[in-house]
């Protein structure tokens, strides 16, 4: 009935001790190990989400910034056909007045 009948019996208890422990600590070093990689998914998702959204934001920037330089680019063609018209109304004043002047003198 004795269990331990000699230095052997005790050398088997004590490997299976060791085997029992082992074993509890890889599945305790397998089970962070899982987290870990996890945790990392998680982070490469968040990180891939955060990138697709600044794409999201700079292609819509994109867009705005090209219709708003065409904009300015319709602008600035105004601006400079306007600048031509204000020239030329006042070159088309400038002789009419000159002609008055003329015709003022030629009267006195």
């Amino acid at each position: 009935m004795n269990l331990i009948q000699n230095s052997g019996d005790i050398l088997n208890i004590i490997i299976a001790l060791s085997v029992m422990l082992l074993t509890f600590f890889v599945c305790w070093v397998l089970f962070y190990v899982a987290m870990s990689l996890y945790n990392v998914f998680k982070i490469t998702k968040e990180a891939r989400e955060g990138l697709r959204k600044a794409h999201e934001v700079l292609d819509f920037l994109k867009k705005r910034l090209k219709s708003t330089l065409s904009y300015v680019y319709l602008l600035e063609e105004i601006g400079q056909k306007m600048i031509e018209l204000i020239g030329n109304y006042k070159g088309k004043m400038k002789k009419t007045s000159d002609n008055e002047d003329e015709k003022n003198k030629k009267k006195k």
